[in-house]
This record gives structure tokens, sequence and C-alpha cells, in this order.
């Protein structure tokens, strides 16, 4: 049975989440620092930076008070003066080279740090049961999440980094300067024809309102790139999900020669990216204009605003040069906003990005709570049963031809359907991914139980760490390798069974390259599942020639499992086992007659159910389209 697929539009709705949830991703993330390992080392690197900060504002405070007596024995020409001066250069310049490292240092560390902290939340709440097959089924926020787990999550902390420090360092000077230039400026008279009069703390206001003018400029011309680097994110993952699609499927490709069809599909995505990077080249260079107008403006903006006061006299060449660096430094503190528009437009659409993956991954296991839910408990007396099981799917009801079905420890069970008839789903209840439904489903406690995927996973590792089905289960794995490697077929292996996979090319993961893919599958699932757990359920397609019971594949798998509750779901027709699939399994005769009907899987009947719970998902879907994610669904192939 082809596995259940989706098309997912990689588009995100941007402008809620631009405007009305800022605040939220923010909150997101502070709540995902505040849980983190990493949190005491932030704030310990925090005070320190802040420190570094405080001393090197003492030391530009310091460095400004020096224009004067410098430009003063340039202006009288005083040639000790002159060279004391640049003796008391040197040692300023000394701490605030040592300070400059130290602050560049404690960047790089709060980036690491903050990178480590976001990415393991990221990956903790991802990982957590169940949740990583909800997020892959969530519509357009569940597409590509290894991007933002790793791209987006990378670049939000070097932004947040840059950005914080920044307007820390900016805020700082700017309140260290302000009073420096207000006392320098208090004792500018203007003079009027006959009339005299001053300003207190004159250039102070000049520069808060030429910076201030220059910022809402800035804003309003730059506040696009918000929405525009959101959406060019968003066409860069689709690009590279197109990409990594084709290179998994290159074989069937290349066998059907649609290498052009595949290429245009590229081209397509292509364009949407060179698209998207217009739009914000067009923003930027609009933004540039304004940046770069007053960026000229500033070399001679503060000479102009003292250039009325010095000209009458008032001050000296000295204390000119000395104004001009306080306004200089006040200036540049107010300009931070202007500098950093396209950052704070970036940071804000990859906080978005990151934010939304986090809230949806956090409320993952809530959604849809008030709909009726399958009820999964333990069995107590190892069996497996269903009362009354009915499952909703986006397409309708489905349920079991007898309603109430006990499997007991020894039996086996084939779950017989057409395609698209719901055996992927009744999988997925059992495993207890797919909670929507009615109906109760008792299973023995998930020590007992191993669910089989289509698709064998073998992680990398040892042999031994691959048979182990759990961590914990390696020390009894250890024990019992030599007994169940002999008839799974993997006696070879043995010798090498602490050798890992990334340090030889021996380990049956990679050999399995040198023997059909299916033999490898099926002897991979053999010895794992014998190495622990007494129950089995597989999801896979019985078909005459690609099952493990073909004569090139191991024989004596059933005398491993023979007190074994076994479950297999294929379709109609399809398996080399008897048309009568429920009965009993003795360890002495693995292909004894199966002794009563065979349970299927149908859709009959179901309208009530389907109504109250599908109905309901899908009417939240269409109010909600962001939250409603088992109802978003759209087939690409074959339903389940």
């Amino acid at each position: 049975m082809p596995a259940q697929s989706f098309i997912h539009t990689n588009r995100e709705p941007l402008a809620a989440d631009v405007d009305g949830r800022f605040f939220d991703h923010l909150r997101m993330a502070r709540q995902a620092l505040a849980g983190s390992p990493v949190r005491r080392t932030l704030v310990w690197l925090g005070l320190s930076i802040l420190t570094v900060i405080l001393a090197t504002s003492a030391g530009q405070i310091v460095l400004n008070r020096w224009n004067k007596p410098f430009y003063d024995a340039l202006e009288n020409r005083d040639l000790d003066a002159f060279l004391r001066q640049l003796t008391i250069f040197a040692a300023i310049a000394g701490c605030l080279l040592v300070l400059n490292v130290g602050q560049q240092w404690l960047n790089q560390m709060i980036r690491l740090k903050l990178r480590e902290g976001l990415t393991l939340d990221l990956i903790t709440e991802w990982l957590r049961p169940g949740r990583a097959f909800h997020l892959a089924n969530a519509g357009a926020v569940g597409v590509n999440p290894d991007q933002r787990m790793q791209q987006d999550a990378g670049h939000l902390a070097d932004l947040t980094t840059d950005l914080a420090i920044g307007l820390l360092q900016a805020s700082i000077l700017l309140v260290s300067f302000v009073g420096v230039l207000w006392s320098l400026s208090s004792g500018f008279v203007f003079h009027v024809g006959e009339r005299s009069f001053s300003i207190p703390g004159y250039m102070v206001w000049a520069a808060i309102a030429y910076a201030g003018s220059a910022s809402l400029l800035s804003w309003l011309v730059g506040r696009p790139l918000i929405a525009q680097n959101a959406d060019r994110y968003s066409r860069e993952a689709e690009l590279r999900f197109s990409m990594v699609r084709i290179n998994q499927n290159i074989d069937a490709i290349s066998l059907a020669r649609g290498e052009a069809d595949e290429k245009r599909r590229l081209e397509l995505d292509l364009a949407g990216v060179l698209n998207s990077l217009r739009r914000i080249f067009a923003t930027q260079i609009n933004l540039g204009w304004v940046t770069d107008g007053y960026g000229w403006i500033t070399v001679v903006a503060p000479i102009l605003v003292a250039a009325p006061v010095y000209f009458a006299g008032d001050i000296s060449f000295g204390g000119l040069m000395m104004a001009v660096s306080a306004f200089n430094q006040v200036h540049a503190s107010l300009r931070w906003f202007i500098n950093n528009v396209g950052a704070i437009a970036d940071w804000r659409a990859t906080l978005m990005r990151v934010g939304v993956i986090r809230r949806v991954l956090v409320s993952a296991d809530g959604l849809h709570d008030k709909e009726e839910r399958i009820d999964v408990a333990e069995s107590h007396d190892g069996s497996l049963a269903f009362d009354d099981l009915q499952l909703v799917s986006p397409s309708g009801c489905i349920r079991l031809s007898e309603p109430h079905l006990r499997v007991r420890p020894g039996e086996r069970l084939q779950v017989t359907g057409e395609a698209g008839a719901g055996k992927t789903l009744l999988f997925r209840a059992l495993a207890g991914l797919w909670p929507w439904g009615k109906g109760r489903i008792e299973l023995p406690t998930d020590k007992q139980v191993a669910f089989l995927p289509r698709v064998s996973y073998l992680p990398p590792g040892t042999l031994r760490e691959v048979l182990a089905i759990r961590p914990a289960a390696q020390s009894s794995t250890t024990r019992i390798l030599p007994k169940r490697l002999p008839p799974s077929g993997w006696s070879g292996w043995q010798p090498r069974s602490a050798v890992s996979r990334h340090g030889t090319m021996n380990s049956p993961a990679t050999n399995c390259g040198s023997s059909p893919s299916r033999d490898c599958v099926c002897t991979s699932q053999t010895g794992r599942l014998s190495t622990r757990p007494s129950r089995r359920s597989t999801q896979q397609r019985i078909s005459g020639s690609k099952t493990c019971s073909r004569a090139n594949s191991p024989a004596p798998a059933s005398s491993i499992l023979a007190r074994n509750v076994t479950m297999a779901a294929c379709s109609t027709g399809q398996s080399t086992l008897p048309r009568t699939s429920v009965g009993r399994c003795s360890s002495r005769s693995a292909s004894r007659m199966w002794q009563r009907p065979r349970l299927r899987l149908d859709r009959p009947g179901c309208r009530p159910l389907e109504q109250a719970c599908s109905g309901a998902l899908r009417s939240r879907a269409s109010a909600h389209p962001s939250k409603a994610w088992p109802t978003t669904f759209r087939h690409r192939t074959a339903r389940s």
C-alpha cells in the first residue's frame, strides 16, 4: 500500500504573523531559552559583556576629553604638549583595543550559546513522541522543519546577538555622551543683529532632530523588507526541498527520462526565488537613498551646527572638535536604527519562522482536543483488542469488519483491504499517531510492542545498537546477540557487532547495497524484533516475491517469533498467506491453516461519526487554516 502523502503549499501566511504576533514570537523565544541548559551561561556572558561595554564607554568619554588639549596644542603650535597628548592617546587606545577584542570574544560566545539553546529546544520539542509525525502533516508550517531548526535558528542567533549588543552599546553611549554634549553646548550664545540668546542643550536637540527624521524615513522605506525576507526564506526552502526530492528519486527519474520535466520544475522554483530577491533588492536600493544620503550629510552636520558659535569666537578650535566628537557619538547612537533597518527586518522575519514552528510544536498535543478521540489503553492480559473502532480520515470514515476483536498471545492477525481502505491509518492508530475517531484499542505494554514501518529504519551506529530498539536494551542485546544472529541469517556479522557504521564499510547498514534491498530490510526487521519485544505490528505490502518468505530470505524467522502476536497489513489479493488470516501459529508449524475469517477494512455506515468528528475538523480548517492540520491534507497519490 503506497504511503499516504499530501500536497503542501510552502507559502506561509505572513501578514498576521508579521504584525499581530511579533510579541508572541518574542515571548516564545524567551520561553525556549528560559528552560535551556545554557541559560545560566548566557546570563554570565551577558553580565560580562555589559561590564565591557560600560568600560568601553568610559574610555570613549576619556578619549573625547582628550580632543580639546590635543587640538589646542595644534592650534598653539606647542610641540611638547602635542607629544604629551600622543603618549596619552597611546595609553587610551591600548585599553580600548583590549576591551574591543574582549567584546568580540564575548559576542562570539553569546552567539554560540544562543544557537545551542534555540536549536536544542526545537529539537527537543520536535522529537517528543508523535510530534514529528504531526508536524509533517501540519501543512505549510510543517514543510522543511530541518531548515528552520538548523539554518533559521542559527541565523536568528546571529542576528539577535549582533542587534542586541549593538543596541546595548548604542544606548550606553547615548546616555554617556548626552550629558557631555549638553554641557558643551550650554554656553553657546547666538547673536542675531543686536539680540543675543542661548538654547540649553542646543546640539543635543539638533542631534535628536537630525537622527529622528532619518530613522522615521528609513523605517517607512525599509518596512516592506520584513515580509519580503520571510517570503524569500520560504521560497529558498521550496527550491531546496525540490532539489532534495530529485536527489532522493534520481533512479526513478532517470529510468523515466524525466530530467527535462524536473528541470522545468526547478526553473519555476528558482524563478520564484529570483523574483523575491528582485523585490528585496528594489527595497534596499530605495533604502540606500535614505541611509547613504544622511550619511554624507553627517560628515559636515556637526560642524554646521556648531559653526555659528565658533565664528562668533565663543569657543576655541579644540572646543569645537570636542563638541563635534560628542555630537558624532550621540548621533551614531541615535543612528543605530537607521543603520540596522535591513537587519531588523531580517531578524523579525527569521523570528517569525522560528516562532511559528515552535508554537505549532508546543501546541500540537492540544490541537482538536475537543473532537472525539480513540481510547488507547493497556491490555491486562497482553492481548491486542479492538472494540467498536472507527477511524476518521480526510476522505471519510473507516471501520473494521469485526466490531469486537481480541488477538491473544500466540495468534496472528492479517488485515486486508483494497487500496485506499485505510490500512495505514489503522497502523498509525495502533501506534498512537492517529487519534481521530472513536472506539477502543487495547495494546500490550510499550516494552512488548514493536512497530515496523514500511521503509526499514537503520540508525547509524554499531550492529548491537541497531538491534536494540531502545538504548536501555543494549545490555540485554549483548547477552542474547549470539543466540539471535544465527537463526536470523546474521551470524557472519557477530564478530563485527561492535563496529560502528561510520567507522567501516562492512557494517550491515552499509552492506545493504550489495544485496537485494527487500532481503536486507527483512533480515534487519527480523533481527531487530527478536532482540526484545514479544509482539510486533508490521506496516508493509505483502506480495509474492517481496516478503520474508522468499527462498533466499532467512527461513527460521517464524520460530523466533513463534509466541508473538503478529499483525500484517496487505492489499487484497497480494498476500502469499492463506485467504483466511486470523488464527493460531505454533512454533512447530508456522504454516498451519488459519481458522477464522480475515479482518477487512471498509467504509460503510460511519456517517454519524464522520459528520460529528471529521465535519468538525473541516469546519475548524476553514476557520483556522493554520491550526487545522489533520483536515487540510490533499492527496498527492492514491489515498492510504
